[in-house]
């Protein structure tokens, strides 16, 4: 297997109980059907703890949270309950494996990091330099066998991801065509109705995009200004959540067919974070990196982590 990563990808860790956020609020957590059964086996009371919290519906195997958005198992001090008393391989998959993110096509398997957790951000936005990706192979099957044809277009796809990539990270000025990391207003109106119909998975979030939404024409009115008083700063952030997307999403073109849907999905994307980052300096009169770390947070939580909120942002 071929494997392919950004380079920032084995420095991270989790920071557990001193991380500022934590990915432990308001997200059903899925269980897999080996822990699922593993958790029904377990004594004291921890057993008894899973016994009350865990729910078997069909097919669907899960701990709800609790009234105010938060996992049973989180702990005043911010740690798993289950991963003190069990370790991290008594965790369930997705527990274990967030906020990492895999995609396979044949040989070759893309992998990366979710901006949903704010440590990765902040790996991501206070890298010096450009992003750079590295490679290294393992002796795991395939995800599946490709024909001639099919390698040849996914090898394709690559290559056209990476040239988008060194395109926008080059220092003279030039652009790919398919991505501008600072869109205009041009689809804004599209993009209010698509912020309207969203399914709300972070309250939080939910409550910030709201906000883009009630006072849309006040951060329109102020985007000019935000934009020359930020210019240098504005550039080099965008320019990394731009090869965050490109990165994340040019696969999805293989089964899609071609770029479109990606190429609306970048650009909404990337005009959808800035309003987020206008309407916070709108409200908190300033603006810097851990605020875009946090915004990019809220986006991811409130888009990415939602297949139907994915596919509604690439819809013509």
């Amino acid at each position: 297997m071929h494997i392919e990563y950004p380079e920032y990808y084995n420095k991270f860790h989790c920071l557990a109980g001193d991380c500022p956020d934590t990915c432990c609020k308001d997200w059903e957590v899925d269980v897999d059907e080996d822990t699922f059964y593993y958790y029904k086996v377990q004594e004291g009371e921890l057993g008894k703890k899973l016994e009350q919290c865990l729910v078997e519906d069909g097919d669907l195997k899960y701990i709800p949270m609790k009234k105010d958005g938060s996992c049973p198992f989180l702990t005043e001090g911010k740690l798993c309950e289950i991963c003190s008393c069990l370790g991290e391989e008594g965790l369930s998959q997705v527990c274990q494996e967030y906020p990492r993110y895999y995609m396979g096509i044949g040989h070759y398997e893309q992998v990366d990091l979710s901006l949903s957790c704010m440590e990765v951000g902040r790996l991501l936005f206070t890298q010096a330099g450009p992003v750079r990706y590295e490679k290294s192979e393992n002796d795991e099957e395939a995800w599946e066998t490709l024909s001639d044809t099919d390698q040849k277009r996914l090898t394709e796809i690559r290559r056209l991801r990476d040239s988008m990539i060194a395109s926008l990270q080059e220092n003279d000025g030039s652009r790919e065509p398919a991505i501008c990391i600072l869109p205009d207003a041009g689809g804004d109106e599209h993009l209010r109705r698509i912020l309207r119909q969203l399914d709300v998975l972070d309250s939080e979030s939910g409550i910030l995009l709201e906000e883009v939404e009630e006072n849309y024409e006040e951060i329109r009115n102020r985007e000019a200004a935000f934009r020359e008083k930020y210019k240098e700063l504005l550039e080099r952030l965008f320019t990394k959540f731009a090869v965050y997307l490109v990165f994340r999403y040019t696969l999805d073109s293989y089964y899609e067919g071609n770029l479109e849907k990606e190429q609306r999905f970048w650009n909404r994307s990337l005009r959808l974070l800035f309003l987020m980052c206008v309407n916070y300096e709108r409200k908190e009169g300033a603006f810097g990196v851990g605020a875009m770390i946090r915004m990019a947070e809220h986006f991811s939580r409130q888009i990415e982590h939602s297949d139907e909120n994915v596919e509604r942002m690439k819809q013509e």
